[in-house]
This record gives structure tokens, sequence and C-alpha cells, in this order.
């Protein structure tokens, strides 16, 4: 009898113990990992710039989407490297962008601060997978700025392809321009020789004709003059014949 009725008493606290027993290992399990939780999500949050900077560093090419789509990709190459480290835990990054024919010629540098989530922002990043995705997302934003500066590298280079055309244009108006001066010029030039010696020729006319005609008043006045020495040249012989002839009879009657 005794035994028996002391049996369902033992089983009764047997079980309440294994109960109280597992309900005890729950809360140590539930507590530690809270404890956990805690514990890192109070070291990550210094650690989430560190993290996003050290994936961000390094030298990485836009390779593969200018091999998909040649057309509205360029292979470029974007280089980060830490700079220096603040005193709240933020890096600051060096960032530059250039052609991957051409790195020593960046067309763009810029300098980048990675700061640590404050504390009443829930940061999102948790494990190495977050951490994952944090980098790729800032890799995306990056890629997205290098996409925003390839389309204004392309509207300045059809903005500077307009101009090139519109100066070629002008370039060649004005060569026409120049072209037709210079006919003109030579229009004119040939214009006023042909009018110098028209001149020339005219004068040289009048001048003949001058001369013909002073040559005849030459010849004329010399004529006259001649025949005046031979008018006077026969009066004073036939004054000396008469002279002569007084004399001789003179002479004969003396």
């Amino acid at each position: 009898m005794g035994s028996g009725e002391d049996t369902p008493g033992v089983t009764g606290g047997g079980v309440g113990g294994i109960v109280r027993g597992a309900a005890l290992k729950a809360l140590v399990v539930f507590g530690g990992v809270i404890l956990i939780r805690r514990l890192r999500r109070s070291t990550t949050r210094w650690d989430h710039a560190r993290t996003v900077a050290d994936a961000l560093s390094g030298e990485k090419f836009s390779r593969e989407q200018a091999r998909q789509d040649p057309g509205n990709y360029f292979n470029l190459r974007m280089l980060t490297c830490p700079a220096t480290e603040m005193v709240d835990g933020s890096g600051v990054l060096y960032f530059e962008q250039a052609f991957w024919r051409a790195p020593e010629k960046p067309f763009r540098q810029r300098f980048y601060m990675v700061k640590p989530c404050p504390k009443e922002m829930k940061c999102d990043v948790e494990d190495y997978h977050g951490r994952r995705v944090v980098a790729h997302n800032a890799l995306l934003s990056l890629h997205r700025e290098a996409e925003d500066q390839l389309v204004d590298l392309r509207d300045r280079l059809a903005r500077a392809g307009q101009e090139r055309d519109a100066l070629q244009e002008e370039g060649s108006r004005l060569r026409q321009e120049v072209e037709l001066l210079q006919a003109e010029k030579r229009d004119c030039k040939a214009a006023h020789h042909a009018e110098l010696e028209r001149r020339d020729a005219v004068h040289r006319d009048a001048m003949s004709e001058k001369v013909a005609a002073h040559n005849a008043d030459l010849k004329r006045l010399v004529g006259v003059h001649n025949g005046e020495l031979e008018h006077r040249d026969a009066s004073h012989a036939a004054t000396l014949k008469d002279k002569d002839a007084r004399l001789a009879e003179e002479v004969e009657a003396a």
C-alpha cells in the first residue's frame, strides 16, 4: 500500500523537473542569442565603414558591360584606394575613372567618405552577405554615376562633333569667300593692267602724233630758213657782182 501510494508522487516530480530544466535551457539559449545579437550589433556599427571601404577598394572595370552592349558602354577603369581614416571611423577613399587604354589620364577624380551608421538608424549590414549587398549597392551607385558621366560625355562628344561640323562648314564658306576675293583681285589686276596698257597706247599714239607734227614744223621752219638763206646768199652775190662790175668800170675808166 505504502509503496503503491508513493509511486505517483515520484513520477509527477520527475516530469516537472524535466519540464523546468527544458524551460531553463530554452531561456538560457534565447538570452544568449539576444546577447550575441546585441554584442554583434554594437560592434559591427564601427566596422561597417571599414568593410564597405575594403569592398570598394581596388581596381574594377566595366569590361563585361562594354562587351555585352558596346554601343552604350565603354570599358572604363575605376580605381579606388584608401586615403585616410577619420577619428569617428569614417574612411576617406580616393576614386578616379579613366579609359582602360589611358589609365594615366583619368577624366574624373574624387574623394568619397564612408561613414558609420548613426545610432538611431538600423544598419543594413548584419553579416557577410549583407556587407556584400551594401558593397554591391555602392558599386551599382558608382556604376550608375559612371553611366551618367558616360551619357554626359557622349552628349559633349555629340556637341563637339556638331561644333566641328559647324566649324568645317564655316571654314568651307570662308575658303569660298577667299577664293572669290582672290578671283576678284585677279580680275581687278588684269583690268588695271589692261587699262594701263590702253593708256600707254593712247599716250604713245599722242606722242607719235606730236613728234610727227613737231618734225613737220621743224622741216617747214628749216625749209623757210634755208630759203631765206639762199635768198640772202643770192642777193649778196648779186650785190658783190654789181660791186665787182662797178670796180671794173672804174678801173677801165682810170
